[in-house]
């Protein structure tokens, strides 16, 4: 028996990491592309949702995306009543709220099952299916992370408004305002259904399971939100990570259907588009949103920090 036990754990894969995504494409997919992430640093990657919707998200992945090494289980999920061709417009997310009440069951029994096969088990879950991932509390080897499929920034903005807040509370850190002109939040009121609403006040219930979270978003951009959020708002009993922008492989699908491809991109998103250098057939071109003299400015008081007269050309006469 001693023998056979230690034969186990010999076999026990160090980590698995399994994905459970809210299954509306604009949120499942961004699950997708960060398994895939996941899965080329060589760590099983489990991707757990319904037959249908995981249907949908692979037929839609980008084809640059390798899923190969992704684990997909497909779960049937009983139909939702009415067709959803039958849902009023304003009411289309229920057939989705349908599908996610309905995967506690077989996603407890997927990561008990993995709990046994994995020294750790890390669950990564959208925001608004957290009600598919409770039973991971009563699993001792896994632990869970919340998705929000937006920016801190965006969720930071949520907050304040629930919280009676019109204002953005604006760190230091951000300069991008000061504090005699105040940003006011825009209003959600009428944004959601009351079905919508109540389905995502009922998820919040079960985020407490989580361990940390993660963001949609770049720290470069919005990292002065993110750490006000965890140590303000939170009072740092989470950790935080900006782990994106996770977005469709473009480049790279389209590298494969044109000779050539030339990509016009803003001056201050260069980073997004910087894996366009990989591709033999791509080139970029930096567009700069205001004239060449501002530029020109700029850069002089850049490369000379002393100087504060403008070197004019000799053409300008």
């Amino acid at each position: 028996m001693a023998t056979a036990d230690h034969h186990n754990a010999i076999e026990k894969t160090s980590v698995i990491v399994v994905i459970v995504p809210f299954p509306v494409h604009s949120h499942s997919n961004q699950l997708l592309q960060l398994s895939a992430l996941i899965s080329s640093y060589n760590v099983p990657v489990h991707y757990a949702g319904s037959a249908s919707d995981n249907s949908q998200v692979r037929a839609r992945a980008s084809h640059g995306l390798n899923l190969s090494e992704i684990h997909f289980h497909d779960f049937p999920i009983p139909p939702f009543v009415p067709h959803p061709t039958k849902i009023p417009t304003e009411k289309f997310l229920l057939p989705y709220f349908h599908a996610v009440e309905q995967l506690r069951e077989p996603v407890g029994d997927l990561l008990r099952d993995l709990s046994t096969k994995a020294e750790r088990i890390i669950v990564i879950h959208d925001s608004i299916s957290s009600s598919a991932v409770q039973d991971v509390s009563s699993i001792k080897n896994a632990e869970s992370y919340t998705f929000q499929a937006t920016t801190a920034f965006s969720i930071l903005c949520f907050v304040s408004l629930e919280f009676g807040s019109k204002f953005l509370p604006i760190p230091k850190e951000a300069e991008i305002v000061s504090s005699d002109n105040p940003i006011e939040i825009p209003s959600t009121e009428g944004a959601f259904s009351y079905e919508t609403a109540n389905f995502i006040a009922n998820q919040q219930q079960f985020m407490r399971y989580a361990v940390g979270d993660l963001y949609n978003g770049c720290r470069l951009i919005d990292g002065a939100f993110l750490d006000h959020f965890v140590k303000n708002i939170q009072n740092n009993i989470k950790k935080a990570w900006s782990i994106g922008p996770l977005h469709h492989e473009l480049v790279n699908e389209l590298s494969s259907k044109a000779k050539r491809i030339i990509i016009v991109h803003d001056a201050l998103t260069s980073s997004a588009v910087q894996d366009a250098i990989s591709r033999t057939n791509a080139e970029t071109s930096v567009f700069q949103p205001t004239t060449a003299f501002a530029g020109f400015c700029f850069l002089c008081a850049e490369c000379s920090k002393k100087e504060k007269t403008l070197p004019v050309p000799s053409e300008l006469e």
